[in-house]
This record gives C-alpha cells, sequence and structure tokens, in this order.
C-alpha cells in the first residue's frame, strides 16, 4: 500500500461528518450539511495539523523529517517517534489510505 495523504484527508472528513447527525430531508438543511461537510474537508486540507501520512508512524515519520513539515535529521526518526508517541500532542489515526500523524498542538 502505497500512502495517499488526499485520500486520507478526504476519508477523515467523511468519519467526522458521520459523527454528526444525517443528511436531513429538506432541500436548504441537505445544502446546510453538506457545506459543513465542505468546511471539515478545508479544514483538514488546510490545517496545520496533519503532519504526514504513512504506511505506518515510523514511515509518517520518515515523510515528514523528508519533507521538512518536522525538524530532524533522518537518522533521528525512532528518536522523534518515541517523542511524539510520550509527547502525547499528536495522535495517529489509521485509514485505509495510510496512517495519518495528526499534530494536536497545531
Amino acid at each position: 500500500m502505497f500512502p495517499d495523504r488526499a485520500r486520507a484527508v478526504a476519508y477523515l472528513a467523511l468519519a467526522e461528518a458521520r459523527a454528526t447527525p444525517p443528511c436531513p430531508d429538506t432541500p436548504e438543511a441537505r445544502a446546510a450539511w453538506r457545506e459543513q461537510l465542505r468546511e471539515t474537508h478545508r479544514h483538514y486540507l488546510t490545517g496545520p495539523q496533519i503532519v504526514a501520512v504513512g504506511t505506518d508512524a515510523l514511515d509518517a515519520i520518515r515523510r515528514a523529517v523528508a519533507s521538512g513539515a518536522h525538524p530532524g535529521d533522518e537518522h533521528q526518526d525512532a528518536a522523534i517517534l518515541d517523542t511524539v508517541v510520550h509527547g502525547c500532542a499528536s495522535r495517529f489515526v489509521r485509514t485505509p489510505y495510510g496512517l495519518v500523524w495528526i499534530d494536536l498542538g497545531a
């Protein structure tokens, strides 16, 4: 499996939308509901909270360091992962499109 950031973000937005009430019956209410879904998707796309998407946590760390999204040395990936996990300021969410590293402090 190759991680796909765009699809992982869309998946997270849909998962969050499913936590909201179901799609309403009236056209006006449906339009507002769809706009809420679009806004959630935009939030994930533009927000700084998604650091990287990888096949696993270590791969996400490596991708973040390689892209410059996270400071560090490519040889420190295990130490960075340990810091991220024990810092409790991030979480990893599994999607069908990869493991998403979300920075909760952003």
